[in-house]
Order: C-alpha cells, then structure tokens, then sequence
C-alpha cells in the first residue's frame, strides 16, 4: 500500500492512520515505485496518472502484468483527458460523481455496508452548509446560505496552483 500526491496535510483524524501508509512520492508517484510495492489494485483520483498518456503508466501496463486499475469518477465522467492541460470538462462538477466514487471503492473492498453510511453523511453535510443542492457549481450561485462559508476554487493540474 502505498500513497502519493498530497495537496494539503492529512485531517488531524486520520494522522495515526495515514502514518502506516508509505508515501511513494509527494507528487507523481513513478511506476516503477508502485511497481515495488506489489499491488492488487492500483487506484488513481486523477486520469492523467495512468490514463492513454499516463504521467506514471498507462493503464494496460499494469493490466498486462495482472494488476487491476481503478479512476475514480470525479476524474473521468463528463471530462475528456485527452484534451487541455488537464482534461475539458464538458459538464460542471457533479458531487453524484464522488458519492458513486466511494461506493466503487466501498463495492471493491467489499465495504458496502461502510459506504452507505459514508455517502448520506456526505450529502447531510453538504446539505448543512446551506446549498440548495451540491451537485454542482452552477446549483450554488443562486442557493441562499445558512451560514458565510471561506470557499476556495482549485483545478487540479500538474502545472496548476490554487485560485482563491
């Protein structure tokens, strides 16, 4: 098992945990590295890691040595990789996409019953923050708020810095 790519520190919560975890790399892991770790399954939040053009590896080099890959949905719905510094999005982000994200996860690691309460709790929290609805950006413009609420806009990319 093993861990790359962090944008900002682990949740105080999941310190002790995450301390078990090797990290292969503080940005772009590189094959060979998750390749030294023998993995069953490599799962990936971002496309560009291991999609067609794949800054660690493509897909079909660890599915030709019998290693399974996952992208997670918030990456690769609505949104074609193959264009732009990090991919065109031809829809607004969806949060349905993260929700059915941490259900595949929950299905793979066969943890239904922890991903079906993972997922409402998530959407409760949305809900707490006052949106009408979280499924997407264009939803939040007009949603009146409960409370005022710090947000921050990042698109994620290997040349990007964060937008406040």
């Amino acid at each position: 098992m093993g861990t790359s790519v962090w944008f900002n520190p682990v949740l105080p919560e999941f310190e002790e945990l995450n301390a078990g975890i090797a990290c292969l790399a503080d940005n772009d892991s590189s094959f060979e590295s998750i390749m030294n770790r023998r993995p069953e399954l490599v799962t990936v939040m971002f496309e560009w890691h291991i999609g067609p053009e794949g800054h660690v590896a493509t897909r079909e080099q660890f599915h030709e040595l019998g290693i399974p890959t996952c992208v997670m949905p918030t990456d690769c719905e609505d949104k074609d990789n193959s264009v732009g510094i990090d991919g065109t999005h031809s829809a607004l982000f969806d949060t349905a996409n993260l929700y059915r994200g941490i259900e595949k996860l929950a299905m793979i690691y066969d943890l239904q019953a922890r991903g079906q309460e993972v997922v409402p709790d998530l959407r409760a929290r949305c809900s707490a923050t006052g949106f009408a609805s979280c499924n997407s950006v264009a939803s939040s413009r007009s949603a009146p708020r409960k409370r005022s609420l710090t947000r921050r806009f990042w698109q994620p990319a290997s040349r990007s810095r964060p937008v406040f």
